[in-house]
């Protein structure tokens, strides 16, 4: 899943009932993500199916989408701030969003990838709008707030269990248009929901003062025409780049490397303490990277596994092979409120393990994962028992619990005031890199046409195991550098929540 913020359940004031809009929003967010799953769910297998990729470009094309996501929120989040508010920004971007998934359901070629770019688009504005939109709904101290943004963490879960059990189903029985015009209304009735209970809101997330929208800052021109102007544009933009995705992911890759590089020159000329933990940003950032590139092949290479080489059949019945992505949401619904309660009963206790050591843990478990999976010996059939499935996203899905939901904050912890939104922009970028570089390692579970079942599983299980004893080297090296990382934080200890 995309990355999102699980704070502690601090205290049992906090699971007092939440505002109106909390709510709204919950249900918004579940509609609107179930969407945003089914094309993320679909995208490979439609990318073979039905536009004639190969696998290695059906990878690419996931590596780069997936990348791209991330490029778009951090424009969308101005616009919402300086022109839009965040309720008009929320409902521009389920309006772009729902034409996006109506497009694909026409099954026409050009239009499916001018309607992955509207998607892409589309979120840039709907997701900053949203999390803020919720933010501001809660006064600056209310304890809801933590557990308002971790159960509305559960209901995007629920969304993207959702879209993996139904999107598979609806694909497989009625065609992939049935599936993204079911994510496409799904996205409307967000649409209009939000649009009836405007009235919950009050006066949070209105237009900036002034009218912005409609002054004519620039040749006369309202900004609303250009804003609109602008959109279309990148819509078109992105479309060329999700068409020549290899392109697109050459020139993904040089932007965050400048990034990096920018980075590493602004840290270089900070006083010293600023420079210490600039310099540990850096190598979480690195660790993040590899992190995101081995955790983001559930989708690409785990989907395609899952539907050449495991047995689906469970209680007499053939499940989607997507079905079983619906697991890494279950365990996290589960297991998101017993962890809150873990470091909240850890921390209370003074042996709460830092962002650090998490992080490390998480590296380890997502490589032992990959190394089950890899390990996993074929039953009857030459099938692979679902019960390794079952396996590897308790593992998976626990890792990603112990990364996810720390990144944004253990940046906060070590990020300077001077450094403070730059790095918050770097995060994200982590995550653009690392689902590009998903892409690439995927090439190395692509099986030749004409394979047999026995090739299919060597390959790919060869594929894992490269995969896992990559998250696992790199888990370990954290582990040995955790020391270095809490004397160059100024933490006393490497056991300290901030450590």
């Amino acid at each position: 899943m995309l990355p999102h913020n699980i704070p502690l359940l601090k205290s049992p004031a906090a699971m007092k009932s939440q505002p109106k809009g909390f709510y709204l929003l919950f249900l918004v967010e579940l509609c609107e993500r179930y969407g945003f799953y089914t094309a993320i769910f679909l995208l490979v297998p439609y990318a073979i199916g039905n536009v004639g990729f190969s696998e290695v470009e059906a990878s690419l094309l996931y590596g780069t989408y997936t990348a791209l996501i991330y490029s778009t929120t951090f424009a969308g989040g101005i616009i919402a701030d300086r022109l839009l508010g965040f309720r008009a920004a929320t409902l521009a971007g389920l309006a772009i969003m729902a034409c996006g998934s109506l497009l694909l359901a026409t099954g026409v070629k050009a239009a499916a990838f001018i309607g992955l770019a509207a998607l892409l688009v589309g979120n840039g504005y709907y997701k900053p709008g949203v999390s803020s939109l919720l933010g501001l709904l809660y006064d600056k101290d209310d304890p809801r707030r933590d557990s308002g943004y971790t159960l509305l963490y559960m209901g995007i879960n629920i969304g993207g269990g959702a879209a993996a059990l139904g999107a598979g189903l609806l694909s497989r029985e009625f065609g992939y248009h049935t599936a993204f015009l079911i994510a496409g209304l799904g996205k409307l009735l967000a649409f209009a929901a939000l649009l009836a209970g405007n009235r919950l809101f009050g006066g949070a997330g209105a237009a900036p003062a002034g009218r912005p929208l409609i002054r004519t800052d620039f040749a006369g021109l309202p900004n609303l025409l250009w804003l609109a102007a602008g959109t279309i544009a990148v819509v078109m933009i992105g479309n060329q780049l999700l068409f020549h995705a290899f392109a697109a992911g050459e020139i993904i890759a040089v932007i965050c490397v400048a990034a990096f590089g920018y980075f590493l020159f602004t840290v270089l000329r900070l006083e010293a303490e600023s420079r210490r933990r600039g310099f540990v940003m850096l190598m979480l950032f690195a660790f993040g990277v590899i992190f995101w590139a081995v955790y983001n092949q559930d989708a690409d290479t785990i989907l395609l596994f899952i539907g050449q080489a495991v047995d689906r059949t469970v209680f007499g019945m053939d499940v989607p092979a997507s079905a079983f992505l619906s697991l890494n949401s279950l365990v996290i619904i589960a297991g998101a409120p017993l962890m809150s309660v873990l470091w909240f009963r850890l921390t209370s206790r003074g042996i709460s393990p830092s962002d650090s050591a998490r992080f490390a843990i998480g590296l380890v478990l997502l490589g032992a994962a990959y190394c089950a999976l890899a390990l996993a010996p074929p039953g009857a059939g030459g099938l692979i028992s679902p019960l390794w499935l079952v396996a590897f996203f308790l593992l998976f899905s626990v890792a990603e619990l112990l990364v996810e939901p720390i990144g944004l904050s253990m940046v906060s912890r070590l990020a300077t005031k001077e450094l403070m939104g730059f790095a918050m922009g770097m995060w994200f970028m982590v995550h653009a890199l690392g689902n590009y570089s998903s892409g690439l390692l995927a090439q190395l579970a692509t099986v030749p046409d004409g394979t047999g079942l026995a090739g299919k599983e060597t390959i790919s299980q060869t594929a894992f195991l490269d995969y896992g004893l990559l998250a696992l080297a790199a888990g370990l090296l954290l582990i040995a550098l955790l020391p270095l990382i809490a004397r160059r934080r100024g933490a006393k200890s490497s056991n300290s929540q901030n450590g």
